[in-house]
Formats: C-alpha cells, structure tokens, sequence
C-alpha cells in the first residue's frame, strides 16, 4: 500500500481540484471539508452557518462524509447528484472540542415553577424559559448538514457515518475534548421562514431582521441580540399558542437527524435556541455508546470472515496523522488487533464497530 492510502496515512497537500482518491474496499471516507467542496455543500448549509474553512492550527474540524460508489452503497437508492465516477458527498457538521469560552453562546432553559396552597386548594404549574450560558465550555456538533436530494435511506446511512466519526475522534483525543456534548437542532418555521417562537418572544426586544443579523455579524449573531433579551423567568403562558407550541420542536426535515442523534445516545437535555426554540440534545461525552467502543487497535492483514462479529467497521489514523476516518469491512480478532484488508493494513489506528450484525 502506497504511505497516501490507508488510514494511517500521513496528511499530504491536495490542490483545489479535490480530495485524493479513495482507497479500495471502502464505503465511505470522512474527511476534513477542502476549498473545492464548498459549491456542493453550500446549498444544504443553514442560513447562518459558518463558510470559512478553519485555520489548520484550530481545533475546530469541518469533516464532510462521502460515498463510494460501489453496489452497496448505491443498493441504498439514488444520491441525487451527478454520477461523475468521483465519490459522493453527502453530509457535513463541524466538530468543536470545546466552546463558548471566546465568544459567548445563549439558550433558553425550560423549566418549570409551581405555584400552590392548599388552604385554597390551589396547585398550578407553569413552564418557564431561562436565559443563561449553561453549555459554556461544551464540545459541539454544529451545522450539520446533509443532501436533500439523495432516499431516505443514503441520508441514514450518511449522518450514521458522519455522527460515529466525529465521536470516534472526540474518543482518540479525549484529553481535549470538554466532558459534555450539545448538538443544536433547527426550530419550526413557517413557509416565509419565520419562527413563531421569535415573532411571541424575541421580536419585542430587537425588532431587526434575523436574517441581516446572521449575514452581518456571521456565527457571532446571537451574541449581540442575547444581550437585549430579558434575564428573568419567562412564563410560557404569557406567549402566543404558537410560540408555546414551536418550543423544543423539529421541522418534519430534521426528525431524520434527531434519530440519528438518538441512536448515538444524545437526548433533549431542556434547552432550546434563542431565535427558533430548536431543541438542545445532549449528553457526557463518557457514556455514550460509540465513545466507550473506540479504543487504539493494531491494524494487521487476514481475512474478514462472515459471523466474527461486527463486520463494518470505522478507522482513523493515529492523533496527529490526520483526520480522515474510513468504513470499511474488518474483523477484531483480539480487543487489541483489527483485522482488515491487506491493502489498509498499516500500523494502528484508532476504531468502533459501525454495526453490530
């Protein structure tokens, strides 16, 4: 195997054109997102999403999940993209170790407060919402992204590949990564792109376009209109019926996502974002499923038998030789070997099993 091929591979410089190709017997590749991934992916980005690629010393990654295209993969249904014999993106998020600690982030609490007396045979409960910074110093899944165009089915299969990767290098580099992980969840809107949550809440205290807001102030947006919004409980009741409705919940487009986030062992933590309630899912790094299975293995030659165990697995490389992560078939013949096709089989890397067939 050629020293550019396997999930050890050292990081190379790649010109504007592309990546370099994928290696044989791979299903998917994640990877860092390059300047020349940008046209496809802008159009699946949120309004408000972050375009710059981040500087190489940062700790934040853009990783981008692509497809081969081989007769698995494609048993998945169409791609809805051009069939330019050339891997096929299909989703991206970016990875952030830890967050809020040079720029501040908000969200809403929902909460709860009781007021009763039983002289009066009173008990009346209310929610509330809480301005406060309580996921400061979090580690963040952010922007996630993925091809609207391609079956139900290959968008599974893409934010399942792309969630267990990220959390497959939160794993390897464990002593940089902040003990808790948020994922923010888009809000419901309507078919103007308004939220009814902001139109009932935030609207009264800056009556300004969230939009403009987003594309003048870029990622840092929500800061500024934070900090004219009110620090004290908040009763639920006092909004409009639907801006109560649209606190913690999902456009039908997103519910794909909030499973995929569930099945990685994420939850709704109560918390909602400031402008669209969007929901907060949550969890310590430590617990989840996906972070408790990597673990460093040696990447030695054999063949991958049917029945040995989990059959799809995904590898990265060891820290510092990059961030490319591979789907690939193997076989752990030990806790501390892998077994893998002799083409892949270079040194140790870092791996979790994909599934559990």
């Amino acid at each position: 195997m050629s020293s550019a091929s396997g999930p050890n591979a050292r990081p190379r410089q790649v010109d504007r054109q592309g990546p370099p190709p994928m290696p044989a017997g791979v299903s998917w590749r994640i990877r860092p997102v390059l300047a020349a991934d940008l046209p496809r992916l802008q159009p699946w980005l949120p309004a408000g999403a972050d375009q710059h690629l981040p500087e190489p010393s940062h700790s934040e990654r853009w990783l981008l999940a692509e497809m081969a295209l081989t007769a698995e993969t494609l048993s998945l249904g169409e791609s809805g993209q051009a069939d330019d014999g050339r891997p096929q993106p299909m989703a991206c998020l970016r990875m952030r170790p830890v967050m809020g600690r040079e720029r501040l982030r908000h969200w809403y609490h929902v909460g709860c407060v009781v007021h009763a007396a039983k002289a009066l045979d009173l008990f009346h409960q209310q929610n509330t919402l809480l301005l406060g910074n309580d996921h400061t110093g979090a580690a963040e899944l952010a922007d996630v992204a993925w091809n609207p165009a391609a079956t139900l089915a290959m968008q599974a299969a893409a934010l399942q590949h792309l969630l267990r990767s990220a959390l497959l290098l939160m794993a390897r580099q464990r002593a940089a990564v902040a003990p808790q992980l948020i994922v923010e969840l888009p809000g419901q809107r309507d078919a103007a792109g308004q939220s009814p949550f902001w139109q009932g809440l935030g609207r009264h205290f800056y009556a300004g376009d969230l939009a403009q807001a987003a594309q003048r102030c870029g990622p840092a947006w929500r800061s500024h209109v934070a900090a004219l919004l009110p620090r004290q409980p908040i009763y639920v009741s006092f909004l409009p019926p639907a801006a109560q409705a649209a606190i913690a919940q999902v456009p039908p487009a997103t519910r794909l996502l909030m499973a995929a986030l569930t099945a990685e062992g994420l939850r709704y933590g109560h918390h909602v974002t400031i402008d669209d309630a969007g929901p907060v899912f949550e969890a310590r790094i430590d617990t989840l499923p996906a972070v408790l299975a990597a673990r460093r293995r040696a990447l030695v030659t054999g063949n991958v038998r049917a029945g040995d165990g989990p059959a799809h697995w995904l590898v990265a490389s060891e820290p510092g030789a990059g961030d490319q992560v591979l789907a690939l078939k193997a076989r752990a013949s030990s806790p501390q070997t892998l077994v893998v096709p002799p083409e892949l089989a270079r040194g140790a890397g870092w791996a979790v099993p994909l599934s559990g067939e």
